[in-house]
């Protein structure tokens, strides 16, 4: 049992406990560093991120001060509350969002569907491996439904790094990303419903209140996050912040962190909330604020990301050994790791199916399929992330060392297992690299220029890696959506959405009443 410690010695130890973690970041950062300098892609920091964290957590683990070991030990509410948020913001503050929306029908059934079949399959499939499996595993039906849940949240952080850094084609980062971010929302709220019914039986009504509760969280969360970036625009628009920046920038950072707390305070979805918070910022107030303000907010939110995407790892690293409790059961672990890798494939590749039907068939765009390679590639990139792991320790009642230590293990096998053999998979399967994209819809770029100067100094012809691979069955899906990509890459931001009716109604009203219509940033 381990000691109590006095708040002398508490603080003693939590200074040790800081001053480790900031030493290991900055040991990722600088091999990071090395690994950029030269060119090393067959392996991410994130990987390395993991085994330094399990080498520094097992050391701690053998040494004799319980109380340094306490500390170190994953906390969800740390997590929570101070790690995520900056991870979810800039991902909703650096969206590109005309290939995102452009995109959006296949990233909502990817997110959506595809979430809640990985959710379905996985938590089938664990209630079989508890009854007929070997190890004494005590799951519930709605249990083992949670567990599905759990592990149905992706976070490609590091496939999605190695994308951005090889340069990826971009339809198929876009797509990766928008998931990926909607996909933990749709996980966590998924969960959060089945644990409100936990107790409840499994009948029809049952059922579909819990699909009506997880529908109106869902859309109560983006409704507030929505309306707090409306406000924020409004705030920059009608007041003269702009000629305090450093005051600007402050209320800015506050109202969006804000919004999470506000989601979470209401018993709603922060993650979602603050998403969306995110995207309308940059839709809607970026433009009234001043240029230190957007530079300061960019920069701010990118650095405060960059540091909690690795501390992630490092944390879920150290954990595998600071936690005193842990059971592992060795053919529940592999069991879910295959039915997760079966579930995923599911998802992906049965989904695909009906997106490239109804793109050639429905809707006439065939822009919008997915060829084969990109299918496999979207199966690669569904990583486990700390979310799931978070998700896992809320199960701590009901058999929760197996599930909080089974999913660890999962998360730690697919992030070193995918993750790092995604630059050999990218090479294998022959996808572009080194495209440059043409969607930078951007206020401002790396220069300083607003995109529309920048894009006349700039080519936009992609480069391609390697010759595109074809197969029989997606030949026309590839030469179709070519031909598709190379028109939209031709136009310009503002007009690749002209005929959209939200585009329309969005430039006719909302843009007149939350910005001040100009084509660049306030003067300071």
């Amino acid at each position: 049992m381990a000691k109590h410690a006095s708040p002398l010695e508490e603080e003693y130890y939590s200074s040790w406990a800081i001053l480790i973690f900031l030493t290991l970041l900055f040991l990722i950062l600088w091999i990071s560093y090395q690994m950029k300098l030269h060119k090393v892609h067959f392996l991410h920091e994130s990987v390395v991120s993991i085994f330094v964290g399990m080498f520094v957590g097992f050391v701690i683990r053998i040494s004799p001060d319980s109380v340094l070991q306490n500390l170190m030990t994953f906390d969800p509410a740390f997590f929570l509350n101070l790690i995520l948020p900056p991870i979810i913001l800039n991902s909703g503050y650096e969206l590109k969002r005309y290939r995102f929306f452009r995109h959006i029908g296949t990233i909502l059934v990817f997110a959506l569907l595809g979430t809640f079949t990985t959710a379905l399959i996985m938590g089938a499939f664990t209630y079989i491996i508890t009854l007929i499996g070997p190890e004494d595993i005590n799951l519930t039906l709605n249990e083992c439904f949670m567990f599905g849940s759990v592990l149905s949240s992706t976070d490609p952080v590091t496939v999605l790094a190695i994308f951005s850094q090889l340069k990826v084609d971009p339809k198929l980062y876009s797509i990766i990303f928008g998931e990926s971010i909607l996909n933990d929302a749709v996980s966590i709220v998924l969960y959060e419903t089945l644990r409100k019914y936990h107790d409840s039986e499994l009948h029809l009504s049952n059922v579909l209140l819990g699909i009506g509760t997880f529908i109106v969280s869902f859309t109560s969360s983006m409704a507030i996050g929505i309306v707090v970036g409306m406000v924020c625009a409004l705030m920059l628009k009608y007041s003269q912040l702009h000629r305090f920046p450093g005051i600007e920038s402050a209320l800015v950072t506050i109202m969006a962190y804000g919004s999470y707390f506000l989601a979470n305070a209401l018993e709603m979805s922060g993650i979602v909330a603050l998403l969306f918070t995110g995207i309308v910022m940059k839709h809607y107030a970026y433009d009234n604020m001043s240029v230190r303000c957007q530079r300061s907010t960019k920069y701010m939110f990118q650095i405060l990301c960059k540091l909690a995407e690795n501390f992630i790892f490092i944390y879920l690293g150290v954990t595998m050994f600071t936690n005193v409790d842990d059971v592992y059961r060795p053919f529940f672990i592999v069991s879910t790791l295959v039915v997760m890798c079966v579930a995923r494939y599911c998802a992906i590749f049965g989904f695909s199916k009906l997106i490239n039907l109804g793109s050639k068939h429905f809707f006439k765009r065939p822009g919008e399929a997915i060829v084969e390679k990109h299918q496999f590639m979207l199966f690669w990139a569904g990583l486990r992330g700390a979310v799931s792991f978070v998700l896992a320790i809320g199960m701590m009642d009901y058999d929760g060392a197996v599930v909080r230590t089974t999913t660890l293990m999962v998360i730690v096998l697919s992030v070193v297992v995918f993750g790092g053999t995604a630059p050999y998979m990218l090479n294998r399967f022959n996808i572009a690299t080194g495209v440059e994209d043409s969607d930078n819809d951007s206020s401002e770029n790396e220069a300083g220029l607003p995109s529309g100067q920048a894009a006349k100094r700039e080519s936009r012809k992609p480069r391609h890696a390697g010759q595109r691979h074809r197969d029989s069955s997606a030949v026309w899906i590839e030469e179709e959506a070519l031909l598709d990509e190379e028109k939209f890459r031709h136009k310009t931001p503002a007009s690749r959405y002209d005929n959209h009716w939200f585009t329309s109604f969005d430039n006719r009203h909302l843009k007149p009443l939350l910005t001040n219509m100009k084509s660049g940033a306030r003067a300071d």
